[in-house]
């Protein structure tokens, strides 16, 4: 059986969002879902979602606190000489 890593609007809090920012993933992540074809999704008690679908909402990878960078923006504002 494959594991799969969920995350809450905390775990996206953590990452430096606000609050509101973070449960409007979560929520955003369970209607993507349920267009899947996800029913259990439908369910408003369910505050967990894949962190593939965050990431896929959100742009880029969520680290742990401890973890390296996965991802890199390309043409940063120091790039462009800014």
């Amino acid at each position: 059986m494959q594991e799969i890593q969920t995350v809450t609007y905390i775990d996206i809090a953590n990452q430096g969002y606000p609050e509101g920012t973070a449960r409007r993933v979560i929520r955003e992540g369970k209607k993507l879902l349920v267009e899947r074809g996800f029913q259990l999704y439908k369910n408003k008690r369910i505050g967990r979602i894949p962190k593939t679908i965050a990431e896929e909402i959100l742009g880029f990878k969520i680290i742990s606190k401890n973890d390296i960078i996965d991802t890199v923006l390309f043409a940063t504002d120091i790039e462009r000489g800014k």
